[in-house]
């Protein structure tokens, strides 16, 4: 529960870390639309795939596996330094 909270938060953080990544505040939110954009059709093809996934290796360790994924990306986007 309390990871899922973290994420919550952090997935609400997110856009404005990014966007601070920019020369401008509009460039920033144009490449957050165009980021977010990709990655709900990354999802889409993700949820398709989702139950042969969790049919092969199981709800257990499709739960683990969906775990270190949002983990991955907190911490991926925790290492980026400087701006673009």
């Amino acid at each position: 529960m309390v990871g899922t909270c973290i994420y919550g938060v952090y997935d609400q953080q997110f856009p404005v870390y990014f966007s601070s990544q920019f020369p401008t505040l509009q460039e920033g939110n144009a490449m957050y639309g165009y980021l977010n954009s990709f990655q709900v059709f990354l999802e889409a093809a993700g949820m398709f795939c989702a139950p042969w996934l969790v049919n092969r290796i199981g709800a257990k360790n499709g739960l683990i596996f969906a775990g270190m994924i949002m983990a991955l990306r907190m911490v991926s986007s925790g290492l980026v330094e400087g701006r673009c």
